[in-house]
């Protein structure tokens, strides 16, 4: 039984360590994020549209990644991001804490 034991958390280590490696090397980390929101996810006010596309657009901007259509309206923006002309994603924006989401 400790055999079987240690050779399931061997097996657990081994698949967070290659699920980090894989995180890191992604496209489109999702989390937190929004220059004019604290770093806990707090804007003062709900973005605009514009706002919300800028902010979106510079932080993927460096990965050649860009901002297609926008829809949507309140709390939410529903954006495509864009890369050497194909759809790499559709994202969910929360204009109120800055969070990005992947809405696949």
């Amino acid at each position: 039984m400790t055999e079987r034991r240690a050779v399931l958390l061997t097996l657990v280590v081994i698949l967070v360590f290659f699920g980090i490696a894989y995180a890191e090397k992604s496209d489109t980390p999702y989390g937190d994020f929004c220059p004019k929101c604290s770093k806990y996810g707090v804007c003062p006010e709900l973005l605009s549209v514009e706002e919300a596309h800028e902010a979106v657009e510079s932080y993927f901007r460096e990965k050649g990644i860009s901002v297609g259509k926008i829809r949507g309206h309140g709390r939410f923006l529903k954006m495509q991001l864009i890369k050497d002309n194909d759809i790499l994603d559709v994202i969910l924006f929360d204009r109120k804490t800055g969070r990005i989401r992947s809405i696949y």
